[in-house]
């Protein structure tokens, strides 16, 4: 049963469910906690990966102390001057005009 999700918040959490258990064995929660520990991952996706598995530790009725991750912070992609030129120099001359 669905409990209301959207498919497109299922497709992923069976993805990184897949790729839990592709690393460990996904029905013994210390291990899957060790395994997101310290993995190369970002601590974004790694606490996306502890609520995928929370998620499907609650529809098997099974529980475990899940790990928190805090998310860093990141600066935008601002592109410099000479490279936005370069886009706008390579574009056909109606958009480069519009650009």
């Amino acid at each position: 049963m669905k409990a209301g999700i959207a498919e497109n918040t299922i497709g992923p959490e069976i993805k990184n469910l897949k790729r839990i258990n592709k690393f460990c064995n996904i029905t013994e929660p210390e291990e899957v906690k060790t395994f997101i520990a310290i993995s190369k991952y970002k601590n974004s996706y790694k606490q996306l990966l502890a609520i995928h598995y929370d998620n499907y530790l609650k529809f098997k009725s099974l529980k475990w102390v899940m790990p928190t991750y805090k998310r860093e912070e990141t600066l935008q992609f601002i592109p410099l001057e000479t490279e936005i030129d370069l886009i706008i120099a390579a574009c056909a001359k109606r958009i480069a005009t519009l650009l």
